[in-house]
């Protein structure tokens, strides 16, 4: 986001200099540059190796009103200024043609605008760009999905880690029917800052029961034990924050591991709708099971 191009950096600089009595390209200029280094963020990095070289970023991380700012925001107003810039010195060129009378006016525009071009041919993209189908699963396109109570807690497999975000594509696609657990949303972190990781799943069962799903044998974490007691620790999840369905999208290395714990944690097997399985009133079904455990 950051990239300009020497085309357009060479252009800008020798508007700066060209102009630089005037105060509005000085002001500009100078300001562009200055987000230019905080857009550097700090330490200084050169072809993707950190160095040991700090930066001015490195000053408003430790203040903690300025401390959740990223750096590579800067670079859109390292953007806008190069805009304005430009187009200053634009408007000044044609301004000086039109007053020397050097040649005539029309031919004197046409040039510049094939200067401008060439200067910002580095920043055309390349095409075709790279893309992939979000693949959702037919149950959210169908009357089934209707069976979810509309704001109710919903809890999804795979859960909500990046890049497998799928429960916020599905709560999308429904038109935001239902709230679900977790989500990448902006949120105070530790030590004030703020941080869009996703909580984890409590009891940490529960989180190891997903993760062992998602990722199987290089799961960091086993899946926790077929017993008693994690099977009612994995119950106090969906009462204790009132989670009214669950949903397993068949996708991972091992969801058939999810499904079967969730099976014995229920009491019951889950609904199979549009590709995924479902479980309805979760939050009912692991009370009554608590209760005819207990």
């Amino acid at each position: 986001g950051i990239y300009l191009g020497i085309p357009l950096i060479v252009a800008l600089v020798a508007i700066a200099v060209r102009y630089r009595k005037d105060l509005l390209v000085a002001t500009v200029a100078v300001l562009g540059l200055c987000c230019f280094v905080l857009a550097l963020g700090s330490p200084l990095t050169i072809d993707g190796h950190a160095t040991a070289i700090p930066l001015p970023f490195a000053l408003l991380r430790k203040t903690p009103e300025l401390a959740g700012i990223l750096a590579l925001r800067f670079s859109l107003d390292v953007d806008l200024c190069a805009a304005v810039l430009l187009g200053i010195g634009v408007d000044r060129l044609l301004a000086a043609r039109r007053s020397a009378r050097a040649e005539p006016a029309r031919k004197a525009a046409v040039a510049i605008a094939v200067g401008v071009a060439v200067v910002l041919v580095p920043l055309v993209p390349s095409f075709p760009y790279s893309n992939q189908t979000a693949q959702i699963p037919p149950y959210f396109s169908s009357p089934a999905v209707r069976a979810i109570r509309p704001g109710s807690v919903v809890l999804t497999f795979p859960y909500d880690y990046t890049p497998d975000n799928d429960g916020m594509l599905w709560q999308a696609a429904t038109a935001m029917r239902f709230e679900i657990v977790g989500g990448e949303a902006t949120r105070p972190g530790p030590g004030g800052k703020g941080t869009s990781a996703v909580l984890p799943l409590a009891p940490t069962e529960t989180q190891n029961l997903f993760r062992a799903g998602l990722l199987g044998p290089t799961s960091p974490v086993p899946a926790p034990p077929l017993d008693p007691l994690g099977l009612e620790r994995v119950r106090t999840l969906f009462t204790r924050w009132h989670i009214g369905t669950v949903i397993v999208d068949p996708v991972g290395a091992d969801p058939t591991l999810v499904v079967r714990y969730l099976t014995a944690a229920f009491g019951q097997a889950p609904v199979r709708a549009g590709g995924v399985d479902v479980w309805y009133r979760a939050d009912r079904l692991a009370a009554s099971q608590s209760t005819s455990t207990s």
